[in-house]
């Protein structure tokens, strides 16, 4: 009941700070909400690196540290100078290439025996969350950028929010005993997925101008959006399940870190940017 609690307090302080960002404050490609998105990368990239740490793994720390807020950082540059999106390409080729060089001027013999897996491990820290962040920032440059952040946000928290809910309290009979998530229920699944699905069409009659589909293709979209969302949530509970931890951080009271609370953010991210760039561009 106490994490219950928690969660509701940090939705009431949430929902009003994202419409003060997308709707207040959208200046300059909304800097304050990508700033925001660029801060959730270094927290995320910290606590990536302190799951390896956990699996007495290290990370080559500056430079995951580095490549994990620096991609946002160029993919808002490019957004706000109009960059070719090559650029992102190029520095992503520069960080790993300074990657592994940082594995081959190791000079100790201890942590060379360790070079393969520090190698892999930063180069995790690196992508997740900071690449998957990458599309969250680039949503800014989209046309109705506003509207699509909050249907973004919306989408993504419906499926979190119904899922946690109805998992608590109707899906105890229910749950699925996953090794990665031994909580998680088919009920929380299905009201998550829902959620996503019936945020999309309520979303398509209240801004029809949003969509370049129709109802049905809304609803497989709201859909596909439901499954990523979840498959997002089970992928960082494995994360965790192999670092042998609850949560990943302690940032958020009543979350834990803050990977517990964007994982299906994440993986929805991509998807959605690539939607709407395409249909935007080809059926607009």
């Amino acid at each position: 009941m106490k994490a219950f609690f928690s969660r509701a307090i940090l939705i009431i302080i949430a929902f009003p700070l994202f419409y003060l960002f997308i709707f207040r404050l959208p200046w300059l490609n909304h800097l304050i909400l990508n700033i925001c998105s660029i801060s959730a990368a270094l927290i995320g990239t910290l606590e990536v690196i302190g799951l390896f740490k956990k699996r007495s793994c290290s990370t080559f720390n500056i430079i995951a540290v580095t490549a994990g807020v620096s991609l946002p950082v160029v993919a808002y540059l490019q957004i706000l100078f109009s960059i070719d999106e090559s650029i992102l390409i190029i520095w992503l080729n520069v960080l790993f290439i300074a990657i592994f060089m940082r594995a081959a001027f190791i000079n100790r013999k201890k942590t060379l025996s360790c070079a393969l897996d520090s190698s892999a491990a930063t180069v995790m820290a690196a992508i997740y969350p900071g690449f998957f962040i990458v599309y969250v920032v680039k949503i800014s440059g989209l046309n109705n950028a506003s509207l699509l952040f909050l249907y973004f946000f919306s989408v993504v928290f419906a499926n979190d929010i119904l899922a946690y809910l109805m998992g608590l309290s109707i899906g105890k009979t229910t749950r699925l005993g996953l090794l990665i998530s031994p909580k998680k229920s088919l009920i929380g699944f299905i009201f998550g997925f829902l959620g996503s699905v019936g945020i999309s069409v309520l979303y398509y009659y209240i801004f029809p101008d949003l969509f370049s589909i129709g109802i049905i293709g809304v609803i497989l979209l709201g859909s596909l959006f439901g499954i990523i969302g979840i498959l997002g949530d089970l992928a960082e509970s494995s994360l965790k399940r192999s670092a042998e931890v609850k949560d990943s951080g302690e940032i958020i009271p009543g979350r834990g870190g803050l990977l517990d609370s964007i994982d299906s953010m994440l993986f929805v991210a991509p998807v959605f940017y690539y939607f709407f760039e395409i249909t935007q561009k080809y059926l607009s």
